[in-house]
């Protein structure tokens, strides 16, 4: 089995896009950043905590309590702005592709944070082809070998 690359794009010197082309419409694709079944698949479960926000349960790191996320904005089926207190993350729906995009102010934030997200899109993309997501092994590929891509770009 070949080792993932990394195939994140560096916009404006510290906005990074990670996108994967996938088979859908935008209004197909968006399931599966805004269902709790589809995001399970991938992520994790979310619930609604009010209007406004979510608690996100990561499944693919070491069990802890829920993320709680406000949503900034929902432009359903196109984009998705969630700020988790340490982070704004903003989800890009496009027929045919799903991009999320980080930013990220230093070369060491971005070895560490740049392979996570990878890691996750990957799984996203599994998810919707139907293929196994537990496959995928942060440990084989993603930290440290691509942490150097990450703090090159810098």
């Amino acid at each position: 089995m070949s080792l993932p690359k990394p195939t994140a794009t560096l916009h404006d010197g510290h906005r990074w896009e990670y996108r994967r082309n996938l088979p859908g419409t935008a209004a197909e694709l968006w399931q599966w950043v805004t269902e709790s079944s589809c995001t399970s698949q991938w992520f994790g479960p979310f619930e609604r905590v009010s209007d406004e926000s979510v608690a996100i349960t990561m499944t693919a790191e070491e069990a802890g309590p829920p993320m709680t996320a406000t949503i900034v904005q929902c432009e359903a089926p196109r984009i998705l702005t969630l700020d988790t207190g340490m982070w704004v993350l903003s989800l890009e729906v496009g027929d045919g592709s799903i991009s999320l995009f980080h930013e990220v102010a230093s070369a060491e934030e971005a070895a560490s944070i740049g392979p996570g997200w990878e890691f996750y899109m990957d799984r996203l993309e599994a998810a919707v082809l139907g293929r196994s997501v537990t496959d995928i092994d942060f440990e084989q590929g993603y930290f440290p070998e691509m942490s150097e891509y990450f703090t090159s770009q810098y």
